[in-house]
């Protein structure tokens, strides 16, 4: 029964939703006003944030420029031999501003003329002075456009710190350069920040930060270029949008500086301006909160108020169903609630004296429908089929007393009907109503012991004048055993038709007189026939009309003289169809042991037939998508015979000369199959794979797949022969790209590390050479502090050759600063260097270079080495020259390197290089007639650190290095192919859109 609430409850809770609902709206109308508000000033504030630091940061580097400027005016009235002035000038300069951490005046020749330093390194300016430190980009830029150039960050060799430059353009080609230690940059962008909880940082043009509030973040120069924010500030959009950095999210804003194309991001954390969010969220909550407990505690007391008149009615009304009618109310000063008190009183004493009367009628009823044998039942109208009487034999019938029934809300009939007979005797009864006629059912009915009881009910309905239903008189019968005889021959009945339906042979009956007593349903299906025109008929008329019973009416008189069965095969044709059929017949007798008719069972052949013939059309299928197969099938029996070959298995062995009829040995044999890997795998009952298993000498590569089979099919085994020299050659590939994509990470790790030692040891190196030169001043002196010659020490050093092994020193430097050079552009590739070349002429430009490439300690000669070439016209590649020539000429060293370690088999050295265009590429081929490579190297020469050579001769990285040129900056391709005599390299780069053959024609 649905729960219900009480009055006062009901009127407490529309008053609360009244006032509830339009709260709950506002506050939430006002949230989403306030957090969409509080976001768009995050998105303002920030971007203000960023114009003014990026303001304030470019007046922050005009500083730099216009000290410089100023140190250039006051040299003006120098010449070049008063560099003591320009020293103390840039010291001072240092001094009073603490902007650099170094200014060094540079020749038309990039040499340091002159040094300022801070105070606290001014021992070091003549260790300096006189290197060379025109390197850098910015310096050559500057040099080379006359035009003031600011540098990305660098590791000072001067200051030896991370450092920002500075290059101020003179007379004379001269400039200014200036070192900004990073540092200062990373404090100033710190003070400007206007809260604790804003982020301020500086981006360089590549997206490297290079001022953070952080010290040590800055000095990490992270690179931030991946995020679609700084992606689009660096092209010169700035943007608001989300920002992610070091694990916490932004909302970030970008603005660019024009004049050195920097980008400053400020951002303030995601969780802050999600705080103040939910502060707004908390506040509207707490408000809305009181409001409702307000508003609950007014509607609890007007709810109670509107509910006491009414629950008191409810409790009479309650008094007067229990048949308690002396009621009471009390005074009430509503008039219309002392109205309805004085109704209900009058009311309850009529419905006294009307129970009175009904008593004394029942019991006269009562006692003549005890006596009838069948049960009396009056019904009232409704949807509940309350009795109003019912007599008290429904207690034989039903189980239950007759006071059940009669109680309020106690039994009806209605629910002791089975379920499955209710509906039909609702159905009848609301009919015959309509119609006012009596009714008769008959129906199930549940004994209160669970048992089954049918009974007959008759019944009418009485309707007043106006035709509405009064009530129902009903008799009940109980008609369980009539019901219980006839339904046991019906089911006898059915289970024997049952039976033969379900048999899916046709079954017939006849008589002696050979008319068809009977059919089951596969007759009907089978003859396409219905019983109904068969049941009664002769079968001989019935050959008349369907020729398809001829069979089944000969022979008959034979079993009706003496019980006996015969059984025949022959082929009927049904609806035109050919029919395999079986029919066996049989006689049978009676109670007087006499023949009374036949009984025929059919036995359709057919589906078998159809079967077999399926079954051989399979075989020949499955025999032809074996052969189809491009994989070698090779089936064995348990005996280990050869029960079937496949199409390509057969071919296999033709084309060794071999029969298909050949033994089990042989067979195995051709195949590379070892017995053992059979047995074994036979043995255990499990799928055994081999893989890579070399035919032929090797060159060629198979996969064999072993499947045992199971005993129950006869045992044996089927074994699959795959080629996989193709497939084996392109995992090869595939490995070997995946380890080359390897060297990107590496180079990134290793920069920061290998940059700091070889700045000192570059930087080492040259204060050397200066101090072992006789005419500096500062040398001079010290060597007539220690009293010796300049001369005697430059001597004693050219005998031991140490000036030779300083410059071994500075050339293996500068080597490994190319190295980490070029590891650096591989993790960033950049086609801003891209230009439209011809290979041919890069090409001619690297032999020429790898000509005069001659060391001792090599113990090669390139000019003793034959130059073949072969070039074709071919069309312009846009790549980075530069790049490409150190590719030709780490190949061209490493073929000389060869054929001088190793020989080259009595022959002249020689290199053919080939020059083709095999659209869309172009193709470069270095072939060598050395020692070559065995095959297993050939898949590893690309590796990093991988060489043949012997430990300090080679890195093992030479070749690596040009792999990631030629196949990550450039997109191509790159390989060796080992020949009979040597070895072949081959580049492979795309042609330039739009280029046609040029005229190269060597």
């Amino acid at each position: 029964m649905t729960s219900r609430r009480s009055l006062a409850q009901s009127i407490f809770i529309k008053q609360l939703l009244l006032v509830l609902l339009p709260m709950a709206a506002v506050a939430v109308l006002i949230y989403a006003v306030l957090s969409a508000d509080l976001e768009q000033r995050a998105r303002q504030s920030n971007a203000v944030l960023a114009k003014a630091i990026a303001d304030q940061v470019g007046e922050f580097l005009q500083k730099p420029l216009l000290l410089l400027t100023s140190l250039d005016l006051q040299q003006t009235s120098f010449d070049h031999s008063q560099l003591d002035e320009k020293r103390r000038l840039m010291d001072e300069l240092i001094d009073r501003t603490g902007v650099f951490d170094v200014i060094y005046l540079l020749s038309a020749e990039r040499l340091v003329e002159a040094v300022g330093l801070p105070a606290s390194r001014r021992a070091y300016r003549e260790d300096l002075e006189n290197i060379s430190a025109g390197g850098r980009q910015f310096i050559r830029v500057a040099q080379a456009t006359d035009e003031v150039q600011w540098s990305d960050t660098f590791l000072s060799l001067i200051s030896s710190t991370t450092s920002l430059g500075l290059a101020y353009p003179m007379a004379g080609n001269e400039l200014l350069v200036g070192h900004l230690n990073i540092a200062n940059l990373s404090r100033y962008v710190a003070n400007l920040a206007d809260s604790r909880d804003t982020l301020a940082l500086i981006l360089d043009k590549r997206g490297h930060i290079i001022a953070h509030p952080d010290l040590e973040v800055a000095n990490q120069q992270l690179n931030i270029s991946n995020q679609a924010l700084v992606r689009l500030a660096i092209s010169g959009r700035d943007q608001t949008g989300a920002l992610r950095l070091n694990g916490v999210s932004y909302l970030a804003s970008t603005r660019t500086i024009a004049d050195v194309g920097w980008v400053v991001v400020t951002a303030q954390p995601v969780a802050l301006i999600r705080h103040d969010i939910a502060n707004t969220l908390w506040v509207l909550a707490f408000g809305t909160l009181l409001a409702a407990l307000l508003a609950l505690v007014l509607s609890r007391w007007m709810a109670v108020l509107l509910a006491r008149p009414i629950v008191q009615f409810s409790e009479a009304t309650s008094k007067l169903k229990r048949g308690e009618f002396h009621l009471q109310f009390p005074d009430s000063d509503i008039k219309e609630v002392e109205l309805l008190a004085d109704n209900f009183e009058q009311m309850a004493a009529e419905l006294r004296q009307q129970q009175h009367s009904l008593r004394t009628s029942e019991r006269k009823y009562r006692d003549l429908v005890d006596q009838v044998p069948c049960v009396i039942c009056r019904q009232l109208p409704g949807q509940h089929g309350q009795v109003s009487f019912i007599g008290n034999p429904i207690e034989k019938i039903s189980g239950y007393a007759a006071s059940q029934f009669l109680n309020p809300g106690g039994l009806v009939v209605a629910q002791l009907v089975h379920p499955e007979d209710r509906d039909r005797r609702e159905a009848l009864i609301g009919e015959r109503l309509k119609q006012r006629q009596g009714w008769g059912v008959d129906y199930r009915l549940l004994h209160r012991d669970g048992s089954v009881r049918w009974v007959y009910e008759e019944g009418r309905g009485s309707f007043d004048d106006q035709g509405e239903l009064r009530h129902c008189d009903l008799m009940l019968i109980d008609n369980t055993q009539r019901k219980l005889a006839e339904r046991n021959l019906q089911e006898q009945a059915e289970l024997l038709l049952t039976l033969l339906d379900t048999i899916p042979s046709p079954i017939y009956y006849q008589n002696c007189a050979g008319e068809l007593q009977g059919c089951n349903s596969a007759f009907e299906r089978f003859f396409t026939l219905d019983q109904g025109r068969l049941l009664g008929r002769p079968m001989s008329h019935l050959v008349t009309e369907f020729p398809e019973l001829t069979p089944l009416t000969e022979g008959t008189q034979r079993l009706f003289v003496s019980a006996a069965a015969d059984t025949a095969e022959m082929t009927l044709s049904i609806a035109g169809e050919p029919r395999h059929i079986t029919l066996k017949r049989a006689s049978f007798v009676n109670a007087e042991e006499q023949v009374s008719g036949l009984v025929g069972v059919i036995y359709d052949l057919t589906d078998r037939f159809k079967a077999e013939a399926q079954n051989k059309q399979l075989r020949r299928y499955y025999g032809n998508v074996i052969d189809a197969m491009p994989s070698a099938l090779i089936g064995l029996s348990a005996a280990r015979q050869i029960v079937q070959l496949n199409r390509e298995a057969r071919n296999r062995l033709r084309r060794a000369g071999i029969s298909d009829s050949a033994g089990y040995a042989i067979v195995l044999q051709q195949f590379g199959l070892e017995q053992d890997w059979i047995e074994h795998a036979i043995k255990v009952q499990q799928v055994d794979v081999i893989r890579r298993q070399p035919r032929l000498g090797g060159r060629y590569l198979d996969d064999i797949t072993i499947y045992p089979l199971d005993q129950s099919v006869g045992g044996g085994a089927v074994i699959r022969i795959d080629d996989v020299t193709e497939q084996s050659r392109m995992e090869e590939v595939v490995v070997q790209s995946e380890k080359m994509l390897s060297v990107g990470g590496l180079a990134a790790g290793m920069a920061h590390e290998i940059n700091n030692p070889l700045a000192g040891i570059l930087q080492n190196v040259q204060v050397l050479h200066n101090r072992i030169k006789p005419d500096l001043p500062a040398n001079q002196r010290a060597a007539a502090d220690c009293e010796v010659s300049l001369e005697a020490v430059r001597c004693y050093l050219d005998e031991r050759r140490i000036p030779e092994m300083l410059a071994a020193i500075e050339d293996s430097g500068h080597r490994a600063a190319r190295i980490v050079e070029n590891m650096l552009s591989f993790a960033r590739k950049s086609d801003s260097d891209f230009i439209a070349t011809d290979l041919t002429e890069l090409l001619e430009q690297t032999v020429e270079l790898t000509l005069n490439d001659y060391d001792l300690k090599k113990n090669y000669d390139f000019r003793d080495v034959s130059i073949t070439r072969e070039y074709q016209p071919i069309p312009r590649v846009r790549c980075a020259p530069s790049k490409l020539q150190q590719v030709f000429f780490n190949l061209l060293k490493n073929s000389a390197q060869a054929m001088a370690s190793n020989g080259h088999r009595g022959q002249p050295a020689q290199i053919t290089l080939r020059v083709q265009y095999r659209a869309p590429m172009v193709r470069v081929e270095i072939e060598d007639n050395g020692p070559g490579i065995e095959h297993d190297q050939a898949k590893r020469v690309f590796e990093p650190f991988y060489t043949t050579k012997e430990v300090g001769v080679g890195t093992g990285l030479g070749l690596s290095v040009s792999y990631f040129i030629v196949t990550e900056n450039h997109r191509g391709n790159m390989w060796v192919e080992p020949r009979s005599s040597g070895a072949c390299f081959v580049v492979e780069l795309p042609a330039e859109e739009g280029s046609h053959g040029t005229d190269t024609d060597r």
